[in-house]
């Protein structure tokens, strides 16, 4: 790869420039991380293999838990020549995958609906042995009371077969007269504490979800390609909602902030959030994207109301204020891995910045090795 690449959204982003630019980023998030920490990284198809092999670089290929694939857009079939791409992707590594947790979705009322009993072991319903439209059914005849038997193709083997029908967690029950045979053999599905996230689903949000998520902030289309709260939301919803922190250093129009309140509001979480973006000016952003679009976002449905105390926006009338509270802060041009020949983290970081007064060399050096040693390390050192 190049030399960490100077990029910006005017100039067009070559692989090479992508690549060099995240090496770093994904460097000092590996240090940020705890060791139970996952990251996600939502990448199109185009540089998905690429980016892939950066995060097994840096974070190894057996901390690699899997990915997610989105449906981003529907349509656009009559543009296309070859083949309509309609997804994209959200890879997730975690620090240390002996220490992570496992990941999980609350069950909803319409799915705990069919869980009514419930023994020593937790809820459950009888669901059916008979599996024949597997790929690989086990056969085996099993004995009825009447003296026939019955060979369905079946999800366990003969011998758990056999446990579970003298510990109770199977019966053979007598059908009903109009029902498909006799008897049926059924088995206790007990409810897991959490529901497993599945790396397919449409139930992610689209590109237009993401954009419709804005306009009802914001009156019109003010950022492009926003991601959609409920992508953000539901790869959140999977992690432990106590005390978590999550870090976007790519935070754009802030969607991440408002999937974490959201949540928070919905579950009582105690998650909090830290977002860093540039302030990159436009046409629609005179001020730059953290001042007109991130940090007016967040305001809107924390508060309410914008900055100035007004409040004619779609968002507010349908829903409440998100509350919690909001800092800005502006960060000097200072690399969190300075190697500058002749110069330190000592000559680079500004203690003024930070609200301290101007230090002794002595005091600067014992206020920065308290304060920085997370992130001022040089990037071989973690080869």
């Amino acid at each position: 790869m190049g030399e960490f690449a100077d990029t910006n959204y005017n100039n067009a982003i070559t692989r090479d420039n992508l690549l060099s630019m995240l090496y770093p980023r994904l460097v000092l998030a590996k240090q940020l991380l705890s060791d139970e920490g996952v990251i996600f990284c939502s990448i199109d198809d185009k540089n998905h293999a690429y980016v892939k092999g950066v995060f097994d670089e840096i974070f190894g290929d057996r901390n690699y838990i899997g990915e997610y694939v989105r449906q981003s857009k529907v349509g656009g079939g009559n543009d296309s020549k070859f083949i309509v791409k309609e997804h994209e992707y959200c890879i997730v590594y975690t620090k240390d995958k002996s220490s992570a947790e496992p990941m999980g979705i609350d069950h909803n009322e319409k799915y705990l609906k069919r869980y009514k009993e419930e023994d020593e072991n937790g809820r459950y319903f009888w669901d059916t042995l008979a599996r024949p439209g597997l790929k690989n059914p086990i056969y085996y005849d099993i004995p009825l009371p009447d003296g026939t038997s019955i060979n369905r193709g079946w999800i366990c083997s003969e011998k758990t077969f056999y446990e579970k029908l003298n510990n109770g967690q199977i019966r053979i029950k007598e059908n009903d007269r109009d029902s498909d045979g006799k008897y049926s053999i059924q088995f206790k599905q007990y409810l897991n504490s959490k529901k497993i996230p599945r790396s397919f689903s449409t139930d992610f949000g689209g590109n237009t979800d993401g954009t419709s998520d804005l306009e009802k902030i914001f009156g019109d289309k003010i950022f492009s390609y926003p991601k959609p709260v409920k992508f953000i939301k539901t790869i959140l919803s999977t992690l432990s909602k106590d005390y978590l922190i999550v870090l976007d250093f790519f935070a754009g129009s802030g969607t991440t902030g408002q999937a974490v309140l959201e949540l928070n509001k919905e579950d009582g979480g105690n998650r909090t959030f830290i977002l860093c973006t540039n302030n990159e000016i436009t046409k629609s952003t005179p001020n730059g994207i953290a001042y007109d679009v991130t940090s007016k976002r967040l305001k809107r449905v924390m508060s309410g109301s914008c900055y100035d105390g007004t409040n004619d926006f779609e968002w507010i009338k349908k829903n409440s204020p998100l509350g919690d509270n909001l800092d800005v802060y502006e960060i000097a041009e200072v690399s969190n891995s300075e190697q500058t020949e002749g110069k330190s983290p000592f000559d680079v970081i500004d203690e003024e910045l930070y609200g301290e007064v101007k230090m002794t060399p002595k005091d600067k050096i014992k206020w920065v090795c308290e304060n920085f040693s997370v992130t001022q390390k040089y990037l071989e050192d973690l080869n």
